[in-house]
């Protein structure tokens, strides 16, 4: 066997072996089996070990043409008799090792990056310390150790053992069968989240000022829920709601515990064991792999890396490519039209901090206001504004500019968006679904941004549905839904069988639900993960500013009368029809309709959980990598 060849097959049973390492790793963090998602499980496992094999053996194929340059230098410098020849062929076996496993190592985090929750700095220690050990171990090796030639029959056999740990998961996962014809039926699946968008700041739900025209008009081609809402004022509960057709009682993702349990099928696993081709497209790292909530998509773009600068800051205005739609457009390109899609993108730019880009920002904001003054407004770090930082009326109105603004260039860049799924050919066939996981408070009840409150500005959100070839078009349909409806709403669209998930959530769609939903039923869990953004404060400037805030929330709303239900026994009552802002807290005035509504509460919760899912003691904080870190520090979600 020869020299190259050996080297190859030594190389192919590296990357094999780490590779298989963590190909186990991802299908266990992934939680494909615990869902039976064996075929899923399957392809991770066969596309993770071969990508680390070929990484190997392409460094292989580089170290042989640097190994045959050496042989040049060397005999050209004398041959191996000369120093020169003698240095080079003593260190060419101790290099070979090395440069054949480094590259494996150094791929190793970047693929799977949630299983190495470290800094920038660890990953790089990490890295130098193999480097270091390699080194080590290869010279001792060279100087003292045995120099005979591993035999070829080992050689073979490790090639072997690695082409089949290679070639059978292969085999097993070309062998995966769908109905091709019944398949090629299902419609593909885009899922948008606008996120912290609330429903009142679409011009096509009322709002005087002309924000959305691109996504008003794209609603005339689909149907339009007037009234529609998120089931929690925040990022991790609500997508989980989304994910699971679950309230945040039931899937207990929350504020106390900041990650989704692997017990849950996702909406992405159901339909990739259903064979769908599954994507997602993420800038908020809320919406990732590390609160779990990545689970079923094969391809996952962590998109907050792209656009928060190494500083902790966000990057300048956005280009006329967004990077959720490049990040899609990149998607488009490699997708099979054999199979369909279900693809989930979530835009963050609504999110404070603001800086909305031309022409959008001068377009929104008000005569008088200077541009560089804005842009200093909406990049202020406004969770400040709970223990003391004041925001005049003339801030409030800026950032109410700003959050328009950016409403418009979010519409712009869905037009964008929807022209590429157009000259991709496969708009027609796609169910296409915008809506957002919460709103936003700017100035409302005094509150800023989405914390510590629970009324309709921060979970009433539009939802835009658009059927495949364009059904039902132009229809408003004026019953209440919530996020939880998501759920089953596609799987039926798309026809795929849910049975053995527990899902409380109906079909948005189905005409026979006439009473669909009598109960709005939203919830605000005890904010640890808000509070924990000000520990650094004074121990009175806490108890000044924050106590009131340390409370859990829920609330119901029945026929336009809207209870919020505080542990610490503040309770509202608003008249929604008559009082649509929540100004006028009834709750002393109508104890029968309080008392009912209490009992529609007691009624709800019963129904949808088992009371109380986690004790406020009980909180979990998962582990961010650094740049996460940066990401949700410039999203003002932590210090």
């Amino acid at each position: 066997m020869s020299r190259a060849s050996r080297l190859v097959a030594i190389a192919l049973g590296f990357g094999t072996a780490v590779g298989s390492g963590l190909s186990f790793a991802l299908v266990r963090f992934q939680h494909h089996l615990d869902h039976d998602f064996h075929a899923h499980a399957m392809e991770t496992f066969s596309h993770t070990t071969l990508r680390a094999a070929g990484v190997a053996v392409l460094a292989a194929l580089v170290v042989l043409g640097m190994r045959a340059g050496i042989d040049a230098v060397g005999t050209r410098e004398g041959g191996n008799d000369s120093p020169i020849g003698r240095a080079l062929t003593s260190a060419t076996p101790a290099l070979t090792i090395l440069f054949c496993a480094m590259p494996v190592w150094i791929w190793v985090p970047f693929h799977a990056r949630a299983l190495f929750p470290y800094s920038r700095t660890t990953v790089v220690a990490g890295w130098i310390v193999i480097a270091v050990v390699h080194l080590l171990l290869f010279a001792v090796t060279s100087r003292f150790g045995d120099r005979r030639e591993v035999s070829s029959s080992l050689v073979r056999t490790i090639a072997g053992l690695s082409l089949a740990i290679l070639l059978i998961p292969a085999a097993a996962l070309q062998a995966r069968v769908f109905d091709v014809d019944a398949l090629a039926e299902k419609p593909n699946v885009l899922l948008i989240v606008l996120d912290t968008v609330r429903a009142d700041r679409l011009s096509s739900y009322g709002y005087p000022r002309l924000t959305t025209p691109e996504l008003d008009a794209f609603a005339q081609g689909g149907v339009r829920f007037s009234n529609f809402y998120s089931t929690s004022p925040w990022t991790v509960p609500s997508h989980a709601s989304m994910f699971t057709g679950l309230y945040p009682i039931q899937h207990g993702a929350t504020q106390e515990k900041l990650a989704l349990d692997n017990r849950y099928a996702t909406l992405a696993e159901v339909l990739s064991n259903a064979g769908y081709q599954t994507f997602a497209a993420s800038q908020n790292p809320f919406v990732s792999d590390t609160v779990n909530l990545a689970q079923g998509f094969s391809e996952f773009a962590a998109l907050w890396r792209q656009w928060i600068k190494p500083d902790g800051t966000v990057r300048d205005a956005r280009t006329e490519r967004h990077v959720v739609n490049v990040a899609f457009e990149d998607y488009l390109a490699t997708a099979t039209h054999d199979r369909p899609f279900f693809a989930f993108l979530n835009y963050i730019d609504a999110h404070l901090p603001t800086a909305p880009p031309e022409p959008y920002l001068s377009r929104f904001l008000r005569a008088g206001v200077e541009v560089d003054k804005a842009l200093e407004v909406g990049r202020r770090r406004w969770s400040r504004y709970y223990t003391g930082m004041e925001a005049s009326r003339e801030d409030l109105e800026i950032l109410s500019d700003l959050y328009d603004a950016e409403m418009a260039f979010m519409s712009s860049r869905l037009e964008k968006l929807f022209e590429a799924l157009k000259a991709d050919g496969r708009y027609e066939d796609t169910l296409i679904i915008v809506t957002s996981d919460h709103g936003e408070q700017l100035g409302d009840h005094d509150h800023l941004g989405h914390m510590f409150s629970l009324y309709n500005a921060t979970v009433k959100v539009p939802l835009i549905v658009r059927m495949p070839g364009g059904a039902q078009a132009g229809r408003i349909d004026e019953r209440a839904g919530q996020l939880v409806d998501l759920y089953p709403t596609i799987l039926d669209v798309a026809d795929v069988p849910f049975d053995r998930a527990v899902v409380q959530g109906k079909n948005l769609l189905d005409p026979s639900e006439n009473d669909r939903r009598e109960v709005v039923f939203s919830e605000y869990y005890f904010p640890k993960q808000a509070l924990a953004m000000y520990q650094d404060e004074p121990a009175e400037v806490l108890d000044r500013n924050l106590s009131a805030f340390r409370r859990r929330l829920r609330a119901v709303e029945v026929d336009g009368k809207r209870l919020i239900w505080s542990s610490t026994g503040n309770h509202e009552l608003y008249d929604t029809a008559k009082d649509p802002d929540e100004l006028h807290n009834r709750y002393a005035d109508w104890p029968e309709v309080a008392a009912d509504l209490m009992k529609r509460l007691d009624a709800t919760v019963a129904d949808y959980g088992n009371g109380e899912v986690l004790a406020t003691d009980d909180h979990v904080t998962p582990e961010f990598d650094s740049e996460t870190e940066d990401a949700l520090r410039a999203l003002g979600y932590i210090q």
